[in-house]
């Protein structure tokens, strides 16, 4: 208590009391100097913070933006790739389809060649034919007329004269012909 009863009397004398007033003043004005500068300083960490936010988000976004533009990249050449392979299948495949068609006609021209050649040796097969038979036929009417004279020379050898002799040449025909 004694430390009360000290700073009442020291209170109640108006110059100290005074000159206590002027150091909480002074104190008072060094704390809210102070605290002025705290709040500079808070609002500059706080700034600094928002910008290493943002600094670490945009770090954070361009390294997205770097992996999908190479990402992108590898798509673009493996796309590239890809067309290069369709423009050789198209390539191949017309190909394919004109040596198809150039081999069709071609094939169309042999058929036609081959029918016409398949005619011709079927007429000529008829022909052969034809002949064949006529050449049998006249084969046979030679012999016929060969018998026929050879009857012919033998019966006007043995008789005298050729009137006398009778000629059937239905009878002669019935001869096999050898």
């Amino acid at each position: 208590m004694s430390l009360l009863v000290k700073l009442k009397n020291k209170l109640q004398d108006p110059i100290l009391y005074e000159m206590k007033i002027r150091e909480f003043d002074e104190c008072m004005l060094l704390l809210r100097n102070e605290n002025a500068e705290l709040h500079k300083r808070i609002d500059q960490l706080e700034a600094l913070c928002r910008a290493n936010v943002n600094t670490q988000r945009t770090y954070v976004l361009d390294e997205r933006i770097g992996e999908l533009e190479e990402e992108n990249g590898r798509l673009f050449a493996e796309n590239q790739c890809q067309r290069q392979e369709y423009v050789q299948f198209l390539d191949q495949l017309s190909t394919m389809v004109i040596r198809t068609a150039v081999m069709q006609e071609n094939i169309r021209k042999e058929c036609a060649s081959i029918y016409h050649v398949i005619g011709k040796l079927s007429s000529l097969t008829t022909n052969a034919t034809q002949s064949n038979h006529l050449s049998e036929m006249v084969m046979k009417e030679r012999k016929t007329l060969a018998i026929d004279n050879q009857v012919l020379h033998s019966s006007s050898s043995s008789s005298s004269s050729f009137d006398s002799w009778t000629f059937d040449r239905v009878s002669l025909k019935s001869i096999p012909v050898q």
